[in-house]
């Protein structure tokens, strides 16, 4: 099911939905993904994507304190 190839992926957002997600990425904790994975290994799998998201959003000039 896992796997180490990677991916890009391209989004196009408004900035309000950007913001939106970047709020929701900030506020997304490890237990949230805890409480909906199938395993604590797939819950860090979860906040590695949320973190992967919140570096690229930042990078963009999206990035809520």
């Amino acid at each position: 099911m896992y796997s180490d190839e990677k991916i890009t992926l391209t989004l196009e957002l408004d900035q309000n939905i950007a913001w939106a997600l970047a709020q929701f990425c900030k506020r997304t904790t490890h237990q949230d993904c805890a409480e909906r994975s199938t395993s604590e290994d797939e819950a860090y799998l979860m906040m590695d994507g949320v973190n992967a998201l919140m570096r690229e959003l930042a990078d963009s000039g999206i990035s809520p304190r």
